[in-house]
């Protein structure tokens, strides 16, 4: 796909991978994957895989979640709201405001635990250091 991000992967299945914060720059191209306002490409539902649970993978997550089959690899499992933790620590607000599990935020992705160890792009397939392989 010309014009793409190099950071991004795109698979002919209709896999997207993106890393970190560089998944905020893909949402378009995420929400175009799956279908966008395509009523017919919506029905055939497309896998997504974001890496890392950061302000922008958990915003492609939730925003996608209906529309796609997504899966969420993050290495904590919880989100920390950064600003909120200097807060925290001063005695400002109870340190579990600050904090939240990733898997309570989502209704229909999958959450998994882990950091990616391999991306094979032949496969299309993301290797975690726990070894579990995810589509």
């Amino acid at each position: 796909m010309p014009g793409r991000p190099p950071h991004v992967l795109h698979g002919g299945r209709g896999v997207v991978l993106a890393a970190g914060a560089a998944a905020a720059a893909v949402l378009l191209l995420c929400w175009r994957c799956c279908g966008g306002t395509d009523a017919s490409a919506r029905k055939r539902r497309k896998k997504v895989l974001v890496l890392g649970g950061g302000f922008a993978g958990r915003e492609v997550a939730r925003l996608l979640q209906r529309q796609c089959d997504v899966v969420l690899l993050d290495r904590k499992g919880h989100m920390e709201y950064t600003p909120g933790v200097l807060r925290a620590l001063a005695g400002g607000s109870p340190p579990e405001a600050v904090v939240r599990a990733l898997p309570e935020m989502f209704s229909a992705a999958r959450v998994v635990v882990g950091a990616p160890a391999h991306v094979d792009l032949q496969s299309q397939h993301v290797a975690t250091e726990a070894g579990e392989v995810l589509p």
